[in-house]
């Protein structure tokens, strides 16, 4: 469920994967295994949908099912072999369901918990994944970054502008923008942003939030 993603080194592109096992890092020319380490749930009905999140040399993995999140860094000799080193994995810290977390600075933000269980939006620290707030619930959702804020989705169709602080959660803007069921991805494309529910796309202008 998870999509690969693109990684810049020194010495050339890696692809990296999520995979149903674990984190799993790939030479994009070759196709050759840089990197595998076991990552997943002891529970066999589970998913792994989460993409790797990239902040600079490091990248944060996150899944539900008694998995948590992790993070990793990357490293390379003289001689241009890179590895990734753990640098933490921790349960209960940030555990991402279908919903894909973003990094700012040295926090992610992103939502904790299974989707039908009512998740909340979270930030964390990147240094030892403690948790630096909680919003008040609203549900499951998605969520982008543009610039220093936080452009939150709920499954009902509200749209939150959050400023991407660690201090607290703090919501700069509210609007109904979809009816429910709106769980698909959305998008930002030249300040504009692009949401579908079940029965409709919009565009909307993101001008005022610059």
């Amino acid at each position: 469920y998870s999509s690969a993603v693109p990684f810049a080194t020194n010495s050339g592109s890696l692809v990296l994967s999520f995979m149903r096992e674990g984190f799993l890092a790939l030479n994009a020319k070759t196709g050759k295994k840089v990197f595998f380490e076991r990552f997943r749930s002891p529970i066999s009905a589970s998913v792994n949908a989460a993409s790797p999140v990239v902040a600079g040399n490091r990248v944060l993995l996150s899944s539900c099912y008694d998995v948590g999140a992790g993070l990793w860094d990357y490293r390379e000799n003289s001689a241009g072999e890179g590895r990734f080193d753990t640098l933490w994995k921790k349960k209960d810290a940030l555990d991402c369901h279908y919903s894909s977390p973003v990094a700012f600075g040295e926090f992610a933000y992103g939502f904790h918990g299974r989707q039908e269980r009512g998740p909340v939006l979270r930030c964390i620290s990147l240094k030892d994944g403690k948790v630096m707030w909680e919003a008040p619930s609203m549900g499951a959702g998605n969520l982008l970054r543009a610039k220093d804020k936080l452009l939150v989705l709920s499954e009902n169709g509200e749209l939150i502008v959050v400023e991407a602080s660690p201090k607290s959660f703090r919501a700069l803007h509210r609007q109904q923008i979809l009816g429910t069921g709106a769980r698909a991805h959305f998008s930002l494309a030249n300040g504009l942003l692009f949401a579908r529910d079940q029965r409709r796309l919009v565009c909307l202008s993101l001008d005022r939030f610059e």
